[in-house]
């Protein structure tokens, strides 16, 4: 059960390299035969500057990053520190460290949609804002 997840998250992903000099892209899913051995050894998060984002509070911003659930500051950022942040808790849990090949997953942040303050208040629920 627990190599069903691993291959899902690893596919879901798309995109796996080893830590060696020699890379793997894996577009579609892994078969198990190849990855039973696998350790996350890192974690690597892209976010391009090129993304844009907003602060309006409008129901549904055309940009490709949404994100009110910080204070005000770079979203670009903040976003990339909770995919980075995911990405760990996903591979600790899901993968050993007693497995011996070590792996690299690297991500690219392409689209990150939130509720605008606006729409949650349209749909319910609610949003906390750290001090």
């Amino acid at each position: 059960m627990k190599v069903t997840k691993i291959v899902f998250v690893f596919a879901a992903f798309g995109v796996l390299a080893s830590c060696s000099s020699r890379n793997t892209l894996f577009t579609d899913e892994v078969d198990t035969d190849v990855s039973t051995n696998w350790h996350v050894h890192d974690v690597q998060v892209t976010v391009p500057d090129t993304l844009t984002t907003t602060e309006v509070n409008i129901y549904r911003p055309d940009v490709d990053v949404i994100w009110h659930g910080d204070p005000q500051g770079d979203r670009l950022q903040q976003v990339g520190v909770i995919l980075h942040d995911a990405l760990e808790v996903a591979a600790e849990t899901l993968i050993p460290e007693n497995y011996h090949r070590p792996v690299v997953i690297k991500a690219t942040l392409i689209h990150f949609h939130s509720l605008t303050p606006r729409a949650r208040a349209l749909v319910g629920g609610f949003i906390r804002l750290s001090s």
